[in-house]
């Protein structure tokens, strides 16, 4: 996973996503509205080429190497 082609926002996303927070949730830990949350998370599924929300979590769970 090329971390590197992601925004420092997006890998904040990436990180809370990780830790299982929904949308809601996201939105009230970055102070922003739900739908940039929905924008920041399909801008990495993109970036990432990841097929689903869950593959991000996945990969957000795996340890560097």
């Amino acid at each position: 996973m090329n971390l590197g082609l992601l925004t420092d926002r997006e890998r904040q996303v990436l990180l809370l996503l990780g830790r299982g927070m929904n949308n809601r949730d996201l939105a009230k830990a970055l102070r922003i509205a739900e739908r940039t949350v929905k924008a920041h998370t399909a801008r990495v599924l993109g970036k990432l080429r990841l097929p689903s929300r869950m593959e991000a979590v996945e990969e957000a769970r795996r340890p560097a190497p």
